[in-house]
């Protein structure tokens, strides 16, 4: 179409047209001391010689335009098929990131994540210079899922009387409570955890925040693409909600106060997460019911996970392969090595303990985390619940864990894990 009305155009306003010629008058012009000029017809027709010369110069100009754009129309129409092909590919990553909506994802609705880019870009200098002075400072809580994070946060709000955040606004909005932003600049996160015990009178902590973050690379239900992240990724997901484009600004955390469980522990407690979302109702919460779990995810998940194939020595994997729910323990290992990785990376002063110094040696504990957070104590401590240890794990098993993930973790995970595994 563009092609055809380039012809008509040029057969109508350039090719056609009679030649003109450019006269003086015999007079000078009414009014005027200056000869004026005008374009007048010429009495005389041009010879049958001059029209098909100038006819072909304008058809040569006509067919050189139509070349031009006959050649963008094609690189316009390949173009418009990589985009769709690369919309394609966007599609595909999205539908692996949906499997990061477990409960413990917390999502923001559409209509938070309405937020121009502009009007991001233009507050992003302003918002980085109130984040240096914004007070009380962020202090992440780094969890693993399942690993104490909930009894941790909801016993520093009560001995502290002081209010906790949490990365997550679902963790809010599905108790119909609000969600409030901690900074006015930052309207994406953290959120101010209220009401969600029977502590009514929480105030905002004068220096540090303790906010709750599970990062990423922690999905159950997923295969390897959404499961495997890099340092920039995992400490993306360490400053946002699941699903936001708009991470909160790094230079609101100041510490972080890094969680271990046990790992076997750890694996059946988020099972018992599945059983309790809904996911894998099907199961008993018993050891049957999570051996029957395990081979379902190893079967279905395992097959899929090409990529961690690639990234893990075959030894290693078929070492592994041997434990149930072989997948989540890769998950365990690469969190806390990328936790260690992002903390430093944040230069962040960081205080580690394991969630069993609370059955063993439980007022240090405690004592340690609000002197970390510079908290006075002022109430009285949420009784720790012991026994919650599950002995589903064969000693072959646990051998075959230990043999395989001290090759898989880094230096300081395993220094902070290993007391878990039989000795050699």
């Amino acid at each position: 179409n563009i092609i055809i009305g380039i012809f008509t155009f040029a057969q109508k306003n350039m090719c056609n047209k009679s030649p003109t010629t450019r006269s003086r008058p015999h007079g000078r012009a009414t009014g005027g001391g200056d000869e004026s000029y005008r374009s007048v017809p010429t009495n005389t027709a041009p010879s049958e010689k001059e029209i098909p010369k100038q006819n072909t110069k304008c058809w040569h100009v006509c067919k050189h335009l139509s070349v031009i754009v006959f050649v963008s129309a094609i690189i316009y129409y390949l173009s418009f098929e990589e985009l769709l092909s690369f919309n394609g590919l966007n599609r595909s990553i999205a539908e692996q990131t949906d499997c990061l909506a477990e409960s413990e994802s917390q999502l923001f609705s559409k209509d938070d994540r309405v937020y121009t880019v502009n009007q991001q870009n233009h507050k992003d200098k302003k918002n980085r210079t109130k984040a240096t002075s914004s007070s009380p400072h962020i202090v992440w809580l780094m969890t693993f899922p399942n690993s104490g994070t909930s009894y941790t946060m909801t016993n520093i709000k009560r001995v502290s009387q002081r209010s906790t955040a949490t990365n997550y606004k679902r963790e809010l909005t599905n108790q119909n409570l609000s969600a409030i932003p901690v900074y006015d600049h930052s309207p994406f996160g953290p959120f101010l955890l209220k009401g969600l015990d029977s502590v009514d009178r929480t105030m905002l902590p004068q220096k540090y925040l303790m906010t709750k973050t599970h990062c990423g690379g922690r999905c159950t239900f997923c295969d390897s693409v959404a499961s495997v992240e890099t340092p920039h990724s995992f400490l993306r997901a360490c400053r946002s909600d699941q699903g936001t484009l708009h991470p909160y600004d790094p230079e609101l955390v100041h510490k972080a106060v890094h969680l271990f469980r046990n790992p076997f522990d750890n694996v059946v407690a988020r099972f018992h997460l599945a059983l309790k979302s809904g996911r894998s109702a099907e199961y008993s919460k018993s050891k049957e019911g999570f051996l029957e779990f395990c081979e379902m995810i190893d079967t279905k998940f395992g097959k899929q996970s090409r990529l961690i194939s690639r990234l893990t020595e075959p030894s290693i994997l078929n070492t592994l392969k041997s434990v149930p729910c072989y997948l989540d323990f890769i998950r365990y290992v690469e969190w806390h090595n990328l936790a260690f990785v992002t903390t430093d990376e944040l230069d962040l002063p960081t205080y580690r303990f394991h969630y069993e110094d609370y059955e063993t040696n439980y007022n240090q504990t405690v004592n340690g985390l609000l002197n970390f957070l510079e908290l006075d104590r002022k109430g009285g401590n949420l009784e720790f619940i012991t026994g919650k240890s599950y002995q589903y794990f064969t000693l072959k098993q646990k051998k075959d864990a230990s043999k395989a993930l001290e090759q898989l973790s880094s230096k300081r995970t395993w220094e902070n894990i290993q007391h878990y595994f039989p000795k050699p």
